[in-house]
């Protein structure tokens, strides 16, 4: 049977090629994210033992040595003092972390991504520090500074320039005095290092008198452990001292959880293009068992078992599933090469080097390409050994054609059942409504798939007449070729439905929830211009943590035309042990600027607290007091009202209540009414030029900050459509197969035809309308069905701020077109191969 399978595949292998892509491009999306994820966690599992190999001890907020943590909070600097007189510390050094915006040395905020900028001050001591000066001097008096060597390049500084430093209070100004070298490599992955003097670098965080860490050189002799714990008997609440070695570990653990979820999630679209790449396979080895019929009926003649018919064609299987594996992890590990190369060169800082090929892609690879192949093939190799040694004896070199009404009667049960179980979801008090319409939705996909062969022999039967008006007897021929094989017509443009369906699906969740902003936006923000630190969303998210400092809001009441400013603050405090989210509004000016759900009006806040129906849910009436500990200090508050604002804010209090329960709340939002008749766009450019000294802070207006959201939003739509372009394109490629491989099955019908006539362009044309209406079906029904269950999936999630279902007219066409055009690019070579044969070799074919 081995020999057989590789006699098989040698005789004919051009019937496995476009199979043989489809694992390809499979495994390869696998190997490829396997490998890069394994070297960028290398790459940062170098840098971090970098960082902290120096030291032996580090003592800080344990939340600051979060490998996702930069800085953290401060401790009275006479603590040093006291780790000092710690019996086995040889060495111990304070440090000050932060995190500001660098300007180039234009004045300009550079692009950056990836790591943020490290601010640390000098110390002279290079097994602590890990840095060491390569040019000019280290920072020595207050105004200096140094900065690593690759930063100053690429900000394009000199030594003896002024480095422009963005804070929230405004721009400081130090004077680069040299340039420094972290570690051996100056790997510092996209980061830029800047130290400062210790006194600089507390003012600059607001630390005053005070210390976030403390790196620590255990004497010879001492156990590190042990010299540990008696420095925490030391050291005030909520601080402790960790030797460097767990902090290495216990970062580089979190990292690589951090990328297991990348993994997860670049996974799930790997795994949908090789579940379409299963149903190429399948239909692929389905019409390679119908072509083989006499030929299996002979080998069933002389004395072959079924179970060695269907070992045979696993083993044809398995050949290709290796073969292709093996390419595509080679494939994989170029594209991890190319991907890496293009991530250094568009995020200058980052080297990741040239990655080493992970066991785990290789095993993942080896496991989705075999897994998926041999899964594939298993029902057609069932169907080869249920062929009878009489099948030798047929003329036509044809399976028995099954009917499709047990298929038709399961596929239509599971439709029946989904949009049950869709109603119940929509319209019966179910909890958590949005699972019962997905696993409803998934219900529907198959059912959907199984009704396709039926479905799609309706299409074509319904197109027979118009289209015979256009394009003539090409066209009934195309129509009566997708009639006589329903089933391998069906079952490729399902493949292609399911990428089209998940596309229609995005948009429409897209769609409706660009519009829902629109609304929101619409009906809350009353104000003229917005200023926040960063983009609108990421500020009332909570992800900006740029202030709108008191200055800065002077600067914006100093401009002409501006009447009122009326800020949105946010904090944090606890309630019953709880941490609860405080939010904190100007009452009196409030509503004029941003209209607040509230009971009663935002006016009438005072001392009181509002309270979301999460307090409520903790047992709380209006009219009760609760005690909020704040960061400075507790406070007995009055709730007097309910806060139904879409903003995730527990409590709301006015700026005044919230000044006495944390001194430092962050100020999100400034937002700006102007003179009524006042120029906008004038007003704009003077607000923006009174914020010079504030490049952190941006200006917007309502209808910009929708613009941005649904900016945002098309970016994550446009980042699904390439993330699936492998599953669509394995998908294309099943319909060039499917076509290949009928028109190798119809070589003597296609040969008749050219015989009697029939000119190559109408060949051609038959060819491709066959491979368009296939592509079209699959695309309309994915999506109708990404549509519908989208609408269905909106309105069972309507309590969580989606509005009504919106449909997106403009993607659906594009869909529509992109698929006519992949029907057409489909048929490009089975066609042409149709319209060159011989058409005395074609009519004497068997």
């Amino acid at each position: 049977m081995l020999r057989l399978a590789f006699k098989a595949i040698k005789h004919n292998p051009k019937r496995l090629i476009l199979t043989s892509i489809a694992v390809i491009l499979g495994v390869s999306f696998v190997t490829t994210i396997h490998t890069l994820t394994n070297t960028i966690d290398r790459q940062f599992s170098d840098m971090i033992e970098e960082i902290y190999s120096g030291a032996d001890i580090t003592v800080a907020d344990p939340d600051a040595l979060q490998f996702d943590e930069a800085v953290g909070n401060a401790f009275p600097e006479s603590v040093l003092a006291d780790v000092e007189a710690i019996p086995g510390v040889d060495l111990a050094v304070g440090q000050v972390g932060s995190s500001p915006v660098l300007l180039d040395a234009s004045g300009e905020i550079p692009q950056q991504t990836g790591a943020p900028n490290l601010f640390f001050n000098w110390i002279d001591n290079e097994d602590i520090g890990r840095v060491s000066i390569v040019e000019g001097r280290a920072p020595l008096s207050n105004g200096e500074a140094a900065i690593d060597q690759s930063g100053m390049e690429r900000l394009d500084y000199e030594i003896g320039d002024i480095l422009q430093v963005a804070t929230d209070d405004g721009l400081v100004d130090y004077e680069i005095v040299g340039a420094s070298w972290f570690g051996e490599t100056n790997d510092l992955s996209t980061a830029i290092l800047v130290q400062l003097t210790l006194e600089d670098m507390q003012t600059l965080g607001g630390f005053e008198g005070q210390l976030q860490q403390i790196s620590i050189l255990v004497s010879d002799g001492y156990d590190i452990d042990a010299v540990a714990e008696e420095i925490n008997a030391v050291l005030p609440t909520g601080f402790e001292a960790v030797s460097n070695a767990d902090i290495i570990a216990e970062q580089t653990s979190e990292f690589r959880e951090a990328l297991r979820f990348v993994d997860i999630f670049t996974l799930v679209f790997a795994l949908i293009a090789v579940f379409v790449g299963g149903f190429i396979i399948a239909n692929t080895f389905r019409i390679i068992v119908t072509q083989r019929t006499r030929e299996i009926g002979l080998v069933r003649a002389l004395g072959a078992r079924g179970s060695q018919v269907r070992s045979q064609i696993l083993l044809e299987a398995l050949i290709v599933a290796i073969a292709s594996s093996i390419i595509g992890i080679g494939l994989g590990y170029l594209f991890a090469i190319g991907l890496s190369a293009a991530l250094e060169a568009m995020s200058p800082g980052l080297m990741l080097g040239t990655p080493g090929l992970p066991v785990d892609a290789v095993i993942w690879g080896a496991s989705v390409g075999l897994g998926v192949t041999l899964v594939a093939a298993m029902l057609p190799a069932v169907h080869a050994s249920q062929i009878s040694p009489m099948e030798a004896l047929r003329e036509s070199a044809t399976m028995h054609r099954k009917p499709l009404g047990l298929r038709n009667a399961v596929g239509g049960s599971l439709v029946t059942a989904s949009l049950v179980g869709i109603g119940l979801g929509l319209y019966a008090d179910v909890p958590q409504p949005g699972i019962w319409v997905g696993a409803s939705a998934a219900v529907m996909v198959l059912g959907v798939a199984l009704l396709s062969a039926q479905l799609l022999t309706w299409l074509a039967h319904s197109l027979r007449r118009p289209l015979g008006s256009v394009f003539g007897v090409n066209s009934r021929l195309a129509v009566g070729n997708i009639q006589r094989e329903p089933r391998r017509a069906g079952v490729t443009a399902t493949a292609l439905m399911i990428g089209v369906l998940l596309l229609a699906l995005v948009a429409t969740l897209t769609a409706t929830l660009k519009v829902a902003v629109r609304e929101q936006v619409k009906d809350q923000v009353a104000c003229d211009f917005i200023v926040s630190g960063g983009d609108f969303v990421s500020a009332m998210s909570g992800q900006s943590k740029i202030n709108v400092s008191e200055a800065a809001q002077e600067a914006i009441l100093s401009t002409p035309d501006v009447t009122l400013v009326s800020v949105i603050q946010i904090g944090e405090g606890t309630l019953d042990g709880k941490t609860v989210y405080l939010g904190a509004i100007e009452p009196d000016t409030a509503e004029q600027t941003y209209h607040h759900a509230t009971t009663p009006g935002v006016e009438r806040l005072g001392g009181g607290a509002y309270v979301s129906q999460s307090i409520l849910d903790l047992g709380y009436e209006v009219g009760d007091t609760i005690t909020v500990v704040g960061a400075d200090a507790p406070r007995d508050l009055t709730i007097t009202g309910t806060n139904d604002t879409a903003e995730n804010w527990d409590i709301l209090v006015s700026v005044e209540t919230a000044a006495t329960l944390d001194d430092e709340m962050l100020t999100l939002l400034a937002l700006v009414n102007i003179e009524p008749g006042a120029d906008i766009p004038s007003t704009l450019v003077a607000i923006e030029d009174s914020l010079d000294q504030f490049p952190l802070l941006k200006v917007s207006q309502p209808d910009q900050v929708v613009k941005d959201i649904n900016a945002s939003f098309d970016s994550m739509l446009l980042f699904i459509t390439v993330m699936l372009a492998a599953s669509l394109l394995i998908a294309v490629l099943g319909v060039a197969n499917t076509l290949f491989l009928s028109v190798t099955e119809r070589t003597r019908e296609i040969g008749l035809l050219r015989a009697v006539g029939v000119r190559r362009r109408s060949v051609r044309s038959m060819i491709t309308l066959e491979s368009v209406m296939i592509a079209l079906f699959g695309a309309l029904t994915g999506i109708a069905l990404g549509v519908g269950l989208g609408a269905a999936l909106v309105t069972s999630l309507q309590e969580y701020g989606f509005g009504s279902p919106v449909i997106p007219v403009m993607w659906l066409l594009i869909y529509t077109i992109l698929a006519i055009l992949a029907g057409i690019a489909a048929a490009l070579v089975p066609a042409r191969i149709a319209s060159k044969l011989n058409i005395l070799e074609a009519v004497t074919t068997e």
